[in-house]
């Protein structure tokens, strides 16, 4: 219960991108900290098949829970997390602030 975990996504041998994986007190519980896939590789379904192979890890290590979030402006991130199964239940007042 608790920690982080870093992750790399490697296909055909080759790192493609990475996340960050941080497991809450709670057991079943955890939370994407980032997701990243290489610029090049946007596009290409690379970061979809990356989502699905750590969804898989996560539950096959029991966890029921899958949480994440980004800021309001960022779009691609949001449309991302939607298209792989995220569900949006609304909005968090950030600790930072744009000036």
């Amino acid at each position: 219960s608790g920690g982080q975990q870093y992750c790399d996504f490697i296909l055909d041998g080759i790192v493609v991108g990475g996340c960050e994986i941080h497991f809450l007190e709670q057991d079943d519980i955890a939370y994407l900290r980032w997701i990243y896939v290489n610029q090049e590789l946007c596009g290409k379904g690379i970061g979809s098949r990356c989502m699905r192979a750590l969804k898989a890890y996560l539950h096959s290590n029991g966890i029921a829970r899958f949480d994440t979030d980004t800021a309001l402006s960022n779009r691609v991130a949001q449309h991302y997390y939607e298209k792989n199964g995220f569900v949006n239940e609304g909005l968090t007042r950030s600790y930072y602030r744009d000036i």
